[in-house]
């Protein structure tokens, strides 16, 4: 069956059976963890893989910002993941909205083992720009009630505009983003055409790259949740709204540490240590008449 065929028949089941999960049950491959990426991959797909605890976190906070999808999380019908990858966001989805049925769209094809054993109803291996100028991909955008994921940073206001423009009105698009999305001079009409509807910056900064001992460490980049709800035809969208950081993890205290100290003390330190050492050797000294 084609993508185009599978996503219509996902799409017929959601209009018939509203609200529940009745499109092509999800696959139970043998979880085969994709490989991990080469630095040069890293650095030419903008690969960054969201940390668990945090895609699970922004989920929350969708529900939330947005009480109006229901607290039986049955307005959610569909949700489309963008820039899939491991499937860290397509897990959390569908933990928040466990009716819900989840189509991802990753360009890796090593990942599709992994993105169907995380839940998802539906995997598209191909680049998203692909995706949206194909009739399964256009039809998956004006269908989803949530788009969420974590873009490629130098393409997400060409997604963004392309998704918008898509998007049925009332849809919900979340974004994990540098703050710095903010701050260039060839936004700002972008940023005048589609102001956020929230803002929440993360706490603490998410690390994506490995260090040299193979852990992540704290991005050096501030990042935030940016919500955009799609207006209807003639609609004019409400002021941002901020709102409270989002701490998806507590940060461990590390010991403070101890005070530099310079070559002249170390001297001083020494000559002292010395005179110490040869008080104790000797004793102390009298002169008797």
């Amino acid at each position: 069956m084609s993508t185009t065929e599978i996503v219509l028949e996902a799409v017929d089941s959601v209009e018939i059976e509203p609200g529940l999960s009745a499109g092509p049950p999800p696959q139970s491959p043998t979880p085969t963890p994709p490989r991990d990426p080469t630095l040069a991959e890293i650095d030419e797909f903008e690969i960054c893989p969201t940390p668990p605890e945090l895609a699970l976190a922004i989920c929350r906070r969708v529900t939330s910002l947005f009480p109006h999808v229901g607290t039986n999380r049955r307005q959610i019908e569909w949700i489309l993941e963008p820039s899939a990858g491991d499937g860290s966001f397509v897990t959390a989805a569908k933990a928040t909205w466990p009716g819900a049925i989840v189509c991802a769209v990753e360009m890796r094809p090593e990942c599709e083992n992994a993105l169907l054993a995380a839940g998802a109803n539906i995997v598209t291996i191909e680049t998203l720009e692909d995706f949206l100028t194909s009739q399964a991909g256009q039809l998956a955008m004006k269908s989803a009630d949530l788009v969420l994921g974590n873009p490629p940073f130098t393409k997400a206001e060409a997604h963004l505009r392309a998704m918008l423009a898509l998007m049925k009105p009332g849809a919900i698009l979340a974004f994990l983003l540098r703050v710095g999305f903010y701050e260039s001079f060839d936004r700002l009409l972008f940023w005048e055409q589609h102001p956020e509807d929230s803002f929440s910056p993360i706490v603490p900064r998410p690390g994506f790259k490995k260090n040299g001992k193979g852990k992540k460490g704290t991005d050096s980049q501030s990042y935030a949740l940016f919500c955009w709800v799609v207006p209807a035809v003639g609609e004019v969208p409400a002021p941002p709204r901020r709102y409270p950081h989002l701490v998806w993890r507590q940060e461990v205290k590390k010991k403070p540490r101890k005070p530099r100290v310079t070559k002249e003390q170390k001297v001083a330190l020494a000559l002292e240590e010395a005179k110490k050492k040869s008080f104790t050797a000797t004793g102390p000294s009298f002169d008797l008449e």
